[in-house]
């Protein structure tokens, strides 16, 4: 029952208020630990009508910089803000096949995606790290405050996202076309639109960490980023996989180990 609902007149708002008891939980924290504030929205949001928790998953890694818990890792962050960028942002040069396409609470059933945060992100934790490396990255939460470091941050997964995630995924799609799948979803209300195809395995975790892998290679063997790309699309271009091999249960069923990546990345290469 509700205070608000007048439609009962026998049980007026008094004797609802001497009758139920309406709990509210207060919690007092410090300003140094305002990180557990984010984790109880994340828990509180995962249950009954669930939120998009993307938002407090960043905010984690945001609070992890202000308050300087440890000394941050460049490349957690840099793979948090890159897959936070593919699965929140639509508004890039070309299409961005990844939009609602990354499961960041993947115990949540009514969450949209095709593959979970924690697969992603091993998936591009190579290539993060090499455009670390490349790009003599540094960052010291220490010696440099959170607005520097977040501009910092955003702008080398900004770089990440749309100088090799997004223009990969763009050569992909043109290669196999109808391993993708357009829709419009009503999530929580609202129109959420996405492009992976459950009935393909390419933007499941087998597909992503096989490409990926890939797509880490050229990265370590070329120049920059531009040189990767074309070389990427070289060799994905002409490659000899149909879509159909790309299908559930067809010719990649049973590959779903690091070996079995491996032997996905041969068939890409044929």
């Amino acid at each position: 029952k509700y205070l608000s609902d007048t439609s009962i007149e026998i049980d007026t708002r008094e004797n609802l208020e001497q009758k139920y008891l309406f709990n509210v939980v207060i919690i007092v924290l410090e300003e140094k630990d305002r990180i557990k504030e984010v984790e109880l929205f994340r828990s509180i949001n995962s249950k009954a009508k669930p939120l998009k928790t993307d938002l407090a998953m960043l905010a984690m890694y945001n609070y992890e910089t202000i308050f300087r818990i440890k000394s941050i890792s460049i490349e957690e962050h840099l793979k948090a803000r890159t897959i936070f960028k593919l699965n929140e942002e639509s508004e890039f040069c070309g299409t961005n096949y990844w939009i609602n396409g990354i499961k960041v609470d993947v115990n949540n059933r009514q969450a949209l995606g095709s593959i979970g945060f924690k697969a992603f992100g091993e998936s591009i934790h190579n290539i993060v790290k090499q455009y670390v490396e490349k790009q003599n990255v540094e960052v010291d939460s220490k010696d440099q405050d959170f607005d520097n470091i977040n501009l910092m941050l955003n702008k080398f997964s900004e770089d990440i996202t749309k100088n090799l995630i997004l223009p990969a995924w763009e050569i992909v799609n043109e290669k196999w076309p109808e391993t993708f799948l357009e829709m419009n979803n009503i999530q929580n209300e609202e129109k959420e639109k996405t492009f992976y195809d459950k009935d393909y395995y390419i933007q499941q975790t087998m597909g992503v960490k096989s490409l990926h892998g890939i797509l880490t290679d050229l990265y370590k063997e070329s120049r920059d980023e531009k040189e990767t790309i074309e070389r990427f699309k070289e060799l994905i271009t002409k490659s000899s996989l149909k879509h159909n091999d790309w299908k559930k249960k067809d010719k990649m069923r049973g590959l779903s180990s690091e070996a079995g990546f491996k032997i996905i990345r041969e068939m890409i290469k044929k």
